[in-house]
């Protein structure tokens, strides 16, 4: 990044950005990993072949929410993971949802099932969600999934790693046009780029297979870090600050995933939390 964010104040030098970025990267893995969730079913197509997606626990109003986009938590035979524990549990049988442009559905996880496989696993407190989409140019975006070609399927096992990933918002330039299912009231875009991404590790001795075809993300929650706000008002930084801004719901095929912005699905949320777990 070359151009100047704030009348007045410098440039944040190139090998200063990527510290920034390696910051984020291990701050927020750390702090959210726990949170995440492997969401699997069974494909249309074909019945003995899983497809997959991701999610996050949520606690809304004192109750734990698997939240993940409507076209996955919608799927029938639909299972999902809790961090530690080596099995998929089948999801909960009432589940609610929005449809496009939105895409946000939501499943009651009952205390009995949390208590049982959820010990090792943690929940993001609605309290971070923010309020809107909002934030400071360039700012460091987080999201982390389970992409499907690093999902292994071995019999009745599946083995998946995550993938996680500080990225920025993607801005579309005078002249070209947005995907037809992206609308800027609802949406907001971000850089995806599996040619341009480019490892933490220069050395030559990481294993990373870099960034993947993004199927399988959908359902990822997208994180403003906030840290080139804190940044630029001289203010220490925690991952504790960052603030849910959206989820990803789909890829145009391009160089830029689409997400749902935050306002469009707080009020889900709660409605959510209150309707019966069971039908």
């Amino acid at each position: 990044m070359s151009e100047n964010l704030y009348p007045g104040q410098e440039t944040i030098p190139d090998e200063q950005l990527r510290s920034l970025f390696e910051e984020v990267q291990q701050g927020m893995a750390q702090l959210l990993v726990p949170s995440l969730v492997e969401a699997y079913y069974p494909s249309a197509s074909n019945a003995d072949f899983m497809e997959n997606g991701t999610g996050a626990f949520v606690e809304v109003s004192g109750v734990r929410l698997l939240v993940s986009n409507d076209h996955v938590i919608e799927k029938e035979g639909l299972h999902h993971s809790f961090f530690g524990f080596d099995r998929f549990v089948p999801a909960a049988s009432q589940r609610y949802g929005l449809g496009a442009p939105i895409d946000v559905g939501a499943a009651t996880v009952s205390p009995s099932v949390w208590a049982q496989n959820g010990t090792q696993a943690s929940s993001v407190p609605f309290q971070r969600f923010a309020d809107r989409h909002e934030t400071v140019p360039h700012e460091i975006l987080w999201m982390a999934g389970y992409p499907g070609a690093r999902v292994r399927q071995l019999g009745n096992y599946s083995y998946s790693v995550c993938q996680a990933l500080p990225t920025q918002e993607y801005l579309f330039h005078e002249g070209a046009e947005p995907h037809e299912k992206f609308d800027p009231d609802y949406h907001f875009a971000i850089a995806y780029s599996p040619e341009r991404a480019q490892p933490f590790e220069t050395s030559g001795s990481s294993r990373s297979p870099g960034l993947s075809d993004p199927h399988g993300l959908s359902g990822s929650l997208v994180w403003n870090t906030r840290r080139l706000e804190c940044f630029y008002t001289n203010q220490p930084w925690s991952p504790n600050l960052a603030v849910v801004t959206g989820i990803v719901w789909a890829w145009p095929k391009s160089n830029y995933l689409i997400a749902t912005r935050v306002e469009h699905i707080r009020q889900f949320l709660l409605d959510a939390a209150r309707l019966p777990s069971s039908p």
